[in-house]
């Protein structure tokens, strides 16, 4: 159980008096009492004390197991934690005014973005990536399909078709030489002749 900032104050001693008072056994009925409003199962409400608290559950990123020690040395597994409940001061019953959503967004909105830690903040997104969606055909869009290609072929003016093996090599392209690109007559730097040079005799006059 989750509370907001603003109760954290006021229920903090509240429950840990409860804890303490019931080491070992339920807590009485009159201290604390969780009511479902909704058919989901997701919107509740809480009265712990004098306090009464509207709830939603929501789905944690992943399973968590609770394990408790009695000499710091054995650890025992006593649950699988699922799920949290976070309380808030607003008593508007959120399940009759929601407005309908399709089953992909209702499930997207219960999921809790955080873990149980500070380190976990925002875990969800930091840690879980979004998983690849294959796309299966149908039977029927297949035969769909494959009736929608023989009646191509039977419109088509001309079919060719053939037959290819999946252990095939495909063909390697070779690259094509300076000669099948620029014809025969190709001149390198090192083929051309070098230059006259001419040399400039001064007048002795000057």
């Amino acid at each position: 159980m989750f509370f907001s900032e603003k109760f954290q104050k006021k229920i903090f001693f509240q429950v840990n008096r409860l804890l303490e008072d019931n080491p070992s056994g339920p807590i009485p009925k009159d201290e604390l009492a969780i009511a479902f409003t909704s058919t989901d199962m997701r919107h509740a409400r809480i009265r712990l004390g004098d306090y009464l608290m509207s709830a939603k559950i929501h789905d944690l990123p992943c399973i968590c197991e609770v394990i408790k020690t009695i000499d710091k040395k054995v650890v025992y597994k006593v649950a699988d934690l699922s799920q949290i409940m976070v309380c808030s001061h607003d008593l508007a019953d959120t399940a009759s005014t929601k407005d309908a959503k399709s089953a992909k967004k209702e499930q997207k909105q219960w999921q809790y973005p955080h873990g149980l830690t500070p380190p976990m903040k925002s875990v969800r997104v930091r840690r879980f990536r979004k998983t690849k969606k294959k796309r299966f055909m149908d039977a029927p869009e297949v035969e769909k399909e494959l009736k929608r290609l023989l009646r191509a072929d039977l419109e088509a003016d001309s079919v060719r078709w053939e037959i290819v093996t999946a252990d095939e090599k495909k063909k390697q392209v070779e690259p094509m030489s300076d000669a099948a690109l620029f014809g025969d007559k190709v001149s390198s730097s090192e083929d051309e002749e070098e230059a006259p040079q001419v040399s400039i005799k001064e007048d002795p006059a000057e």
